[in-house]
């Protein structure tokens, strides 16, 4: 809302899209206590929490969308596979690989659904915040985004 707040805030990267329409788009935010802002994306690296935890909602000023949680990876801030979002607006199908590649732990099923989509390329959101396996460690969540669509005060996916 541009009001000043002392712990910052989650953020869009700021070559993103602000209408969530890219193929990929990339959220921080700060690892806080007490499950504020992304202070729980680290629970992600314990393998029982990811494997109960691989759904989520992304809510929109004008439209909602489910995630379907397929990755967990811990990168350096540098990892351009990452923290690069220009570089998948074209094709996405490398950062699928480099997540089947890298991540700490693997929702296959959504993996191949996103692989093999018959509606062109999936939408991926990143998620990601400051971890503390080494300097400048970053935990990063990737979801398949897919709208979910009214249809006569029905809501479907």
């Amino acid at each position: 809302y541009g009001n000043f707040a002392l712990a910052g805030s989650i953020f869009l990267d700021s070559r993103n899209d602000e209408s969530f329409k890219d193929p990929y788009s990339l959220l921080y935010g700060h690892h806080m206590d007490n499950s504020k802002m992304f202070g729980d994306l680290n629970l992600y690296k314990d393998e029982v929490f990811f494997s109960e935890n691989q759904t989520g909602t992304l809510i929109l000023p004008d439209r909602v969308y489910k995630l379907e949680i397929y990755a967990c990876l811990v990168v350096p801030s540098s990892e351009e596979s990452i923290f690069d979002p220009q570089r998948w607006q074209g094709d996405i199908d490398d950062l699928l690989k480099f997540a089947d590649s890298n991540a700490l732990y693997l929702n296959e099923i959504a993996m191949e659904k996103a692989m093999n989509s018959t509606d062109g390329d999936p939408q991926i959101l990143a998620l990601t915040t400051c971890s503390s396996e080494f300097t400048d460690a970053r935990t990063v969540i990737l979801a398949v985004m897919k709208p979910y669509v009214q249809q006569q005060n029905k809501t479907v996916e």
